[in-house]
């Protein structure tokens, strides 16, 4: 199954925005499609596996509702799930 993942965060000091669709087996967890993140080091290296232990983790969306780590790592994924990563921003 393909689930599209979308990232906009501050990470080490810099902007990421990235974007892509990653195929996954079916019955895929949300610990699933980090540790393919993590391979494919889509931010960094282990930045999702150590995602879901951060005290201060970013905005995690599934289809636009918010997913609370680290009790929600379990969730199934479906077929054309979108998952967002979203860190705060500021700036004057």
């Amino acid at each position: 199954m393909q689930i599209s993942v979308k990232v906009a965060l501050l990470y080490k000091g810099r902007i990421i925005h990235r974007q892509r669709d990653v195929d996954l087996h079916e019955d895929a967890s949300l610990a699933d499609l980090f540790k393919a993140l993590d391979r494919a080091k889509l931010v960094g290296r282990s930045y999702f596996k150590r995602l879901a232990g951060s005290p201060r983790p970013p905005t995690l969306l599934r289809n636009g509702d918010r997913v609370d780590l680290p009790g929600d790592l379990t969730i199934r994924l479906c077929e054309g799930d979108e998952i967002s990563v979203i860190s705060p921003f500021s700036g004057g």
